[in-house]
């Protein structure tokens, strides 16, 4: 159950980063 809610955790780490990115390439 712990590492279901960790991978979830990263996973969501993840997308946020990713969007992130996106926003700042898509500002420059």
């Amino acid at each position: 159950m712990l590492m279901l809610h960790v991978s979830i955790i990263g996973a969501l780490f993840m997308i946020t980063v990713a969007l992130c990115m996106l926003y700042v390439s898509c500002r420059f």
